[in-house]
């Protein structure tokens, strides 16, 4: 009796490739979290699967084969955003991995992108995702002011490890939450006169927010503020709190021009700002500096 012969079909083939793909993607996903630690530490689980998916799918629209393309593509998912590729000049490259034929390789991408291409399809990419996010979510949450704490360090240095928050944010994130409580204590034991730091903290629950700054320019004759939100508190009207009383706490008696200093592809917080009564007076560097002059 002949033996049966093993033929793999187109089907199988398929699936083949696809746990082919995966296991590269989860070993990329993996090693980063020794390699580059920042670009996953703040995710939940949750997101870490947005990322893992949105790299399986992209290979297999791209056909990417080779392992080194896939490596690339799925760090990429994660070190700049899992929509990186609809960034509008790395688009265009994409487009023609899609033509019948194509030799597409990821060296095509890479080699058209400059640092301010990886920053700005960063920013693209967190907007993107907040903007899905905003239209599920309309919800507005009250918050309050309160003194920055060692207490609050633990909060501290989970809100502000997620990459979306440090990366739109233009934030440092820190090693580890040792490293916030040393700092919180560090000002509180050496204040500088006209430095203030606080938690936002969510009325309703107690929950920490975010945080917030004012300290009076050493240099300038004016006021500077400053605040970020955790991300899970996005599109609820929290950063627009935290402005609003963060003026209220300096007080209409406040002769100084008071500015923020905000990444001009932030558009989110440069809305918050301009619907609290400040001005754009210059761009350099990316960077736009605001104003508001009338208090009361």
């Amino acid at each position: 009796m002949p033996s049966a012969a093993f033929v793999v079909r187109g089907p199988q083939i398929q699936a083949m490739e696809a746990e082919y793909r995966k296991h590269i993607i989860h070993t990329v996903a993996w090693n980063l979290r020794i390699s580059a630690p920042h670009a996953i530490a703040g995710l939940s689980p949750a997101e870490v699967e947005l990322r893992l998916q949105a790299a399986l799918h992209g290979a297999i629209r791209y056909n990417l084969t080779d392992p080194a393309d896939i490596e690339a593509f799925a760090r990429l998912c994660f070190v700049i955003g899992p929509y990186f590729d609809r960034y509008e000049k790395f688009r265009r490259a994409f487009a023609a991995a899609t033509q019948p034929g194509s030799n597409f390789s990821m060296i095509e991408v890479l080699m058209v992108a400059t640092p301010e291409d990886w920053c700005r399809a960063a920013q693209a990419d967190i907007l993107l995702r907040s903007q899905e996010q905003s239209h599920t979510s309309a919800e507005r949450i009250p918050i309050r002011l309160e003194t920055l704490a060692p207490h609050h360090a633990e909060a501290w240095f989970q809100g502000v490890s997620h990459p979306d928050v440090w990366r739109l944010g233009g934030l440092q994130p820190p090693a580890s939450a040792k490293d916030v409580r040393d700092w919180i204590e560090g000002t509180r034991t050496h204040p500088q006169p006209g430095n203030y730091r606080f938690a936002l903290i969510t009325k309703q629950t107690g929950t920490f927010a975010g945080a917030a700054r004012i300290w009076k320019s050493q240099d300038e004759d004016c006021v500077y503020m400053s605040y970020w939100v955790v991300r899970d508190q996005w599109s609820k009207g929290i950063a627009t709190q935290a402005v609003r009383q963060l003026l209220v706490y300096l007080g209409p008696g406040i002769t100084q021009p008071v500015r923020l200093k905000i990444d001009s592809g932030n558009l989110p917080s440069l809305r918050v700002a301009e619907k609290c009564g400040f001005e754009a007076i210059s761009t350099e560097s990316g960077i736009t500096l605001l104003e508001r002059r009338h208090h009361g």
